[in-house]
């Protein structure tokens, strides 16, 4: 797609940019792996582009298209998704499962404790 054609566009992901569309080139073997059928499909690649749509089903008449002369292969694009963790969250997620930890081996020891007997419970038996 080129353009968005409301009420359906291009789903995007945003990077330290700013926003690009969810889209790329997928070669016929990694088509195959997705579904053979699909695999079957294409000779050598395809694309494949996210679509948001935003709307009632009710809107949909017909299946999405595609002309002819949008079937010329396109150039290859890599994608590189960068996901960062603030240094505070992980220092947290460290202190709570420290905590947790701790919880569970104390709980362990008080369940598994062998219990005292008392002289009121000797002097009954």
């Amino acid at each position: 797609m080129e353009n968005d054609y409301f009420p359906i566009e291009k789903a995007l992901y945003q990077f330290t940019e700013g926003f690009k569309p969810i889209e790329f080139v997928l070669s016929k073997g990694e088509l195959s792996k997705i579904d053979l059928r699909i695999g079957e499909l294409f000779t050598d690649m395809a694309w494949l582009t996210a679509l948001k749509y935003d709307g009632s089903l009710s809107w949909f008449t017909n299946d999405l298209m595609i002309a002819q002369d949008a079937l010329e292969p396109a150039e290859s694009v890599d994608v590189n998704v960068e996901v960062t963790v603030p240094a505070t969250l992980i220092g947290l997620s460290i202190v709570l499962g420290a905590a947790c930890t701790l919880a569970g081996v104390i709980g362990s020891a008080l369940i598994t404790r062998p219990k005292k007997e008392t002289a009121k419970t000797i002097g009954t038996r």
